[in-house]
């Protein structure tokens, strides 16, 4: 049984489009989920999606998936307050490592069909990079001056840097 009306309850589909930007960065977000209505008001669903970045030199392309859960204000007019909150995980094919994503979005539903939500895009980045370290001291001989002197010796470690990215976006939604 598909859910068409805004007062069914029962399984559904829905098609997702984001589109945010931040430093120059335009990042986009396409995904179709499966899921139930479990009250009128309230979708909970689940699905694959595809992600792409693009901007400063350089573009980036993923894949993964999300949950989200949808509730949409009961009121008695056509268009409806609608908050959306969702989380999942995308795996980056160009730098070949996978972060978790998570958002929340307030917008309205113009119909029984189509929603517009302005969202905040919540992804985490981690990047790793090398770092120069001192690991010990050595004891050599000059023989020039006839001395000995404490030498460092030097090597090398892994350095992880996380952080969060805010991402402000518009999201679309199609209900089938």
């Amino acid at each position: 049984m598909m859910s068409f009306a805004q007062d069914q309850t029962g399984f559904g589909t829905s098609g997702d489009v984001l589109v945010g930007y931040k430093d120059k960065v335009v990042s986009t977000l396409l995904g179709y989920d499966f899921g139930y209505r479990v009250i009128p008001s309230l979708y909970i669903g689940a699905g694959p999606m595809v992600s792409g970045s693009f901007g400063n030199g350089g573009s980036s392309f993923g894949g993964g998936g999300y949950g989200k859960v949808r509730f949409t204000v009961p009121l008695d007019y056509n268009i409806l307050p609608v908050i959306d909150g969702r989380i999942g995980y995308s795996y980056d094919f160009n730098l070949k490592d996978g972060d978790m994503f998570y958002g929340v979005g307030f917008g309205l539903r113009f119909s029984e069909r189509f929603l517009a939500r302005i969202y905040c895009n919540i992804s985490k980045s981690t990047t790793i990079s090398e770092e120069t370290v001192i690991t010990g001291y050595e004891k050599r001989y000059n023989r020039i001056d006839k001395k000995y002197y404490n030498v460092p010796i030097y090597g090398k470690r892994e350095v992880k840097d996380s952080k969060n990215i805010f991402t402000p976006a518009l999201l679309f939604s199609i209900q089938f």
